[in-house]
């Protein structure tokens, strides 16, 4: 007789530490504080990821976030690891909220993958991604970043059902299930999206209900020469509103080995067409939960990254609203001091026409001038494998300019 052998168990515990300082300082405007503000945030991530042979995978992360002083910009500019976030089971604490400091924590990951045959079946909280794009993101319909956030390595988990099947060489239909505020349709997101490639191009589809809102969405990413081409389009039909269109088209090229360029131009349909209507726009269901971060119909992305040294890069970049010509404009220089530490400083600089009173002359005027301090340490140890189980212990943050696909 014959005995299946038991699947080897490889754990890995490992976990990210980082540290941010903000610095605001504000211009003349009831909208903003009186004199410059400052925060610190001090955030850990212990993360567990345990693989049984080729039979399934568990991955956990949980974080706590320690923040000092007040809320800096009125929450316009983020760290990535700062947020709420809808959970179909609460699985966040707060320890300490008292005048200026806080502490919490939350379950970030908690996600079991069981691989049957060609079909991977995800349950639990994790992040969900769809489209090509970096900078506008019309096809990322669950907890889209935006450029303000600085540090966009961890896209937020949200709780799904989540099947991936896998067929050819690159083909993969993916179909899922997601709480996003409700057990009602307007709180749910059901999505299927398929993708397959053609020579060197990738093709995508769409299709979903999103919060009860109806979504087509297509993708392209392809190369001319030595330049990557792509592009998102998604056309949602809600049920009270007119039907709009959200489309981004980019190009990314490599001019030299240490050098990155790429743009995107954007367009939605529902956006606000003058800066008079800006505000309302901005108080919008759509704004609230995430689903927008732009007011306007027409941008323009911009971005440059240059490896000034082996240690040393700098990186400059620019959304541009085509209606008002306001830009919001984030400029970061990254140093690898060591092998294990890393400091990044940058600031964004909101250009444009600064709010009159209560009326907005431009989107990214409404801006303030912000400053940024991350910083990055990490250490790498291995311990012997101990009764089946291989245990790796390393403390790693990788730091980001913001302008890094959320993936």
């Amino acid at each position: 007789m014959a005995f299946a052998a038991e699947p080897e168990v490889e754990a890995t515990v490992h976990g990210d530490v980082k540290s941010f300082f903000f610095g605001v300082f504000p211009y003349q405007h009831p909208f903003m504080p009186p004199d410059p503000v400052a925060q610190g945030i001090l955030d850990l991530r212990l993360k567990l990821d345990v693989h049984f042979g080729d039979i399934a995978r568990l991955e956990v992360h949980h974080s706590v976030t320690a923040i000092s002083a007040g809320e800096v910009s009125g929450g316009v500019f983020q760290t990535g690891v700062v947020g709420e976030f809808p959970e179909a089971v609460d699985l966040s604490w707060d320890a300490v909220e008292e005048g200026t400091m806080t502490l919490g924590g939350r379950t970030d990951r908690l996600v079991l993958t069981t691989h049957l045959g060609p079909v991977d079946v995800a349950v639990g909280r994790q992040p969900i991604s769809f489209g090509s794009a970096s900078m506008f993101t019309p096809l990322d319909l669950v907890g889209p970043f935006n450029p303000a956030v600085v540090d966009q390595e961890y896209k937020p988990g949200y709780d799904a059902v989540r099947a991936d099947a896998y067929f050819g060489m690159a083909g993969k239909v993916t179909v899922v299930g997601a709480y996003a505020g409700d057990w009602d349709r307007e709180g749910l997101v059901a999505a299927a999206w398929g993708q397959g490639t053609i020579g060197v191009t990738d093709l995508g589809l769409l299709l979903g209900e999103v919060r009860a809102d109806h979504v087509v969405g297509a993708s392209l990413s392809t190369s001319i020469g030595p330049i990557g081409v792509y592009a998102d389009a998604a056309v949602t039909v809600p049920e009270e509103e007119d039907t709009f269109v959200r489309a981004v088209v980019g190009a990314l090229w490599r001019p030299a080995e240490d050098s990155t360029l790429y743009g995107e131009a954007y367009l939605q349909t529902l956006g606000a067409g003058n800066p008079d209507d800006y505000l309302a726009f901005a108080l919008s269901d759509r704004f609230a939960n995430g689903e927008l971060w732009l007011m306007g119909r027409g941008y323009l992305g911009l971005a440059w990254s240059q490896q000034l040294q082996p240690t040393l890069t700098a990186s400059v970049a620019a959304v541009i609203n085509l209606g008002d010509g306001s830009a919001l404009v984030p400029l970061t220089l990254g140093w690898s001091v060591a092998g294990n530490a890393e400091v990044a400083a940058g600031a964004y600089f909101g250009l444009g026409g600064r709010p009159e009173d209560f009326s907005l002359q431009s989107e990214f005027g409404l801006y303030p001038i912000t400053a940024f301090l991350q910083t990055k340490a990490s250490r790498n140890r291995q311990t012997p494998v101990l009764a089946g189980w291989l245990i790796n212990l390393e403390v790693a943050a990788p730091w980001g300019n913001g302008y890094a696909p959320p993936r």
